[in-house]
């Protein structure tokens, strides 16, 4: 999504982002922004408030104010410019949805000529060292080991059943929850092999459930993956990190 949606004047861009700020880090998922994406646009969100704060008092405004207050600005219309184009992905989103957030609504008659993904991808687990677990993307329906046509890259979300002391998700012969919201989202990633690490306060042993879906390049989604699984070796991890596999 072009940045032009975006206000020019300071005062402008900074009420616009406390709405948008808001709106995400309240209700982020259902607009296909993660928890982790939320919370890095309220720390930019905060930056360029107190940049814009220092830099419109006269009486003591510096030059240095005022250069760290264009660069908070042009990290946020960054970063906003990125979650815009994830949100105008997601098929699910409304136009009244997009006009809380600030966005602009689908032009009309144009929602039609926006394709998205008809299939899900296939995974497999190809090595787990540790708790770092290698998996590959391809395409279901084709002997293909990349990407269909048309599709950009991916969505990948992991699932660990919760500890027993906790309350169970809902789950159906074992299998892990239907419902996406109870899994984690790890991130977005145009290579179909990935390298996934998990954090050091998982057990060694402990079954992960990891699956996927296409991105257009509109950034719309298609249907989720059949989940696979796999259980983690020992050794140490910091936290949860996507990486992409040489």
């Amino acid at each position: 999504m072009p940045k032009g949606f975006l206000p020019n004047a300071d005062a402008a861009l900074l009420a616009w982002s406390a709405n948008f700020s808001a709106r995400l880090s309240e209700s982020g998922a259902s607009y296909g922004i993660s928890p982790e994406e939320a919370a890095d646009y309220a720390a930019k969100h905060a930056a360029y408030a107190d940049a814009f704060e220092a830099a419109a008092n006269p009486g003591t405004r510096s030059r240095s104010d005022t250069v760290r207050k264009n660069e908070a600005r042009a990290a946020l219309r960054g970063a906003a410019g990125n979650l815009a184009s994830i949100i105008k992905g997601q098929p699910t989103v409304t136009d009244a949805g997009r006009i809380l957030l600030g966005l602009v609504p689908r032009p009309a008659g144009r929602a039609a000529l926006i394709g998205r993904p008809a299939a899900a991808p296939f995974l497999a687990v190809l090595a787990v060292s540790g708790r770092s677990v290698r998996l590959r993307l391809s395409d279901a329906d084709s002997a293909r080991t990349g990407k269909p046509a048309g599709v950009l890259g991916a969505m990948l979300f992991s699932y660990t059943a919760p500890a027993a002391a906790g309350p169970p998700a809902p789950t159906v012969e074992g299998l892990p929850p239907a419902d996406l919201q109870a899994w984690r989202f790890e991130g977005h990633t145009t290579r179909t092999t990935i390298e996934l690490a998990f954090p050091s306060d998982l057990a060694p042993g402990s079954q992960v459930w990891l699956t996927a879906r296409w991105l257009s390049p509109r950034l719309q989604s298609g249907p989720i993956a059949t989940p696979v699984s796999t259980h983690l070796g020992g050794g140490v991890s910091l936290g949860s990190t996507l990486r992409l596999a040489a």
